[in-house]
C-alpha cells in the first residue's frame, strides 16, 4: 500500500510474525509494517506501523487499505479491521477502520470511527479500502458483496 512522499515510496504492507503459527480454533493476527525506497534497489525497513488488536477488537488482522497524504504533513490510513470472533457477540467480521499520523512512523487509531457493512452488502466481506482524491472529491472503493 503505497504512498509517495518529498521524494520517498512509503510501501505499507501486512506483516505476520514468524511465531504466530497459529493452530486449530488460534486466531493469528496481522499487522501494518513499512519500508521506504527512493529506487526500488535500496530499501529501509521502518518496522510495524499499524499495530493489530486483541481478540476482543475490530483489527486482530489490519487487513489490506490505503495510506492517503490529508494535509501538508497529516496522513490517513483506511484499512481493513478483521476478527473473525467478533461475528459470535453479534458484531461483523469485517469493517474498515482509521488510523493518522503526522510521520508515517507513528500511527493513532481514530478509535471513534468504524465503517460497518449494511443491506444489501454481505456483513462479512466488507474490506480493501482504496481512497483516493477526484475532482476534489474523496472517495472509497471496497471490496465487497
Amino acid at each position: 500500500m503505497p504512498v509517495y512522499v518529498d521524494g520517498k515510496f512509503h510501501l505499507f504492507y501486512t506483516f505476520l510474525h514468524k511465531e504466530d503459527a497459529g493452530a486449530p480454533g488460534v486466531l493469528k493476527g496481522l499487522d501494518w509494517a513499512r519500508v521506504v525506497t527512493q529506487d526500488f534497489v535500496h530499501f529501509e525497513e521502518r518496522g510495524i506501523a499499524i499495530a493489530r488488536g486483541d481478540e476482543s477488537e475490530p483489527d486482530l488482522l489490519v487487513g489490506a487499505g490505503s495510506v492517503i497524504q490529508i494535509g501538508g504533513s497529516e496522513f490517513a490510513a483506511y484499512y481493513g479491521g478483521i476478527n473473525p470472533k467478533r461475528g459470535q457477540v453479534g458484531e461483523p467480521d469485517q469493517v474498515v477502520l482509521r488510523a493518522f499520523s503526522r510521520d508515517l512512523d507513528t500511527w493513532v487509531k481514530d478509535t471513534d470511527f468504524c465503517l460497518k457493512s449494511s443491506d444489501p452488502y454481505e456483513v462479512n466481506d466488507w474490506r480493501d479500502p482504496s481512497v483516493y482524491r477526484e475532482a476534489g472529491l474523496w472517495r472509497m472503493l471496497l471490496c465487497t458483496r
